[in-house]
């Protein structure tokens, strides 16, 4: 997971670093003729440049969710494909705060640089490219049940949980029924309980305390 991470921002900043010495504000490169462009960008809010008069908050706020999603994965991820996602997200979430700590104008209000341009939809980078890969994943990850421990989570089926209900035998007031109050609970084990259960009613000829002729 860490070298995932490291490997992501190392890509974004390398990424950025070469648009800003190629490209120029205002001075697209078309890839897919005006539908997907190269195109310089300095956002300084946050996704489709949302907030632009909150770059501080938006750092601060990226501080605290890399710090607390880290130790989260630390403690508790260990799945490798919750690691990988898990490292893709965390190298978007720095690789955009290493921007808007060290761009201009200044620490904890610096712009991001975005470039990669598809018309209609948004300017974004590399790291934009890994947060939203990791954020859809995880969430379809969520749905299926997939643990981060690397086990299958097994949602309760309520109509499985009624029909067991349903199925249940009345209990008596000690939680027993009449079979559970006999069987395995005799000195011997299940077969003495059972034979205790059976011998317990009296027989015809003893009703009345007589011999077995019945009562004089």
């Amino acid at each position: 997971m860490a070298a995932l991470t490291a490997f992501g921002i190392g890509l974004d900043q390398a990424s950025k670093a070469l648009v800003l010495s190629r490209l120029e504000p205002g001075r697209p490169i078309p890839l897919l003729d005006d539908w997907f462009q190269l195109r310089l960008y300095r956002n300084p809010g946050a996704a489709f440049s949302l907030g632009e008069d909150f770059t501080v908050v938006f750092a601060g706020l990226a501080i605290v969710v890399f710090a607390a999603a880290a130790g989260w994965a630390v403690r508790r991820v260990r799945s490798r494909w919750w690691a990988v996602l898990t490292g893709l997200g965390l190298a978007g979430v720095a690789g955009n705060l290493i921007d808007r700590l060290a761009q201009p104008p200044g620490p904890f209000r610096g712009a991001v640089i975005d470039f990669l341009y598809v018309r209609g939809f948004a300017t974004f980078n590399v790291a934009d490219v890994c947060l939203t890969t990791a954020a859809g994943c995880l969430i379809l990850a969520v749905l299926r049940g997939w643990s981060e421990t690397g086990r299958l989570r097994l949602p309760a089926d309520p109509q499985l949980a009624l029909s067991a209900s349903a199925a249940r035998p009345e209990t008596g007031s000690a939680g027993f029924t009449g079979s559970e109050e006999t069987a395995g609970f005799g000195p011997d084990g299940g077969e003495a309980g059972r034979s205790a259960s059976k011998t317990a009613e009296p027989a015809d000829g003893e009703l009345g305390g007589g011999g077995a002729g019945g009562p004089l």
